[in-house]
């Protein structure tokens, strides 16, 4: 069935080539879906690094003693609201 989807023409090394095509073989996909599942979770994984790093930033200026317990933050947020009313 033709696709819409967007094409990436690639070129692999032989040894790179032959694991694909034995993982395709043994889960009955082609090498396109597998790719594609590569790229997906190689995605996710450069997105989450990205967020770690950004949490690490945060953390180096976090101060225990400015912070709030989420009961504190929740009856913050709930006393705007009524206070928008």
């Amino acid at each position: 069935m033709p696709t819409t989807l967007p094409r990436v023409m690639i070129s692999l090394k032989p040894e790179i080539n032959e694991i694909l095509e034995t993982i395709s073989r043994q889960r009955r996909a082609s090498k396109a879906e597998l790719v594609t599942d590569f790229v997906e979770v190689a995605l996710r994984l450069m997105e989450d690094m990205a967020l770690a790093e950004i949490a690490n930033e945060r953390l180096k200026t976090f101060n225990l003693d400015e912070s709030f317990t989420s009961d504190q933050l929740l009856e913050r947020l709930n006393s705007r609201k009524r206070k928008k009313k």
